[in-house]
């Protein structure tokens, strides 16, 4: 597992724990990503991952 898979599973964890999140039905709060695909999900993950590891350059 590299870095970066870990950051993405932390992200993801979180997204999954935030009912105001991208999990959602409504569209009334959120990422914007609301009813989205698992595979989007996984996308927006390992895109909060690379920012991380952008942060830490």
């Amino acid at each position: 597992m590299t870095l970066r898979d870990y950051f993405a599973a932390k992200a993801l964890q979180g997204l999954l724990a935030n009912p105001g999140g991208p999990v959602q039905a409504s569209t009334a709060q959120g990422w914007a990503i609301v009813n989205c695909t698992v595979d989007q999900l996984g996308d927006e993950a390992y895109g909060i991952a690379d920012a991380m590891l952008r942060a830490r350059a």
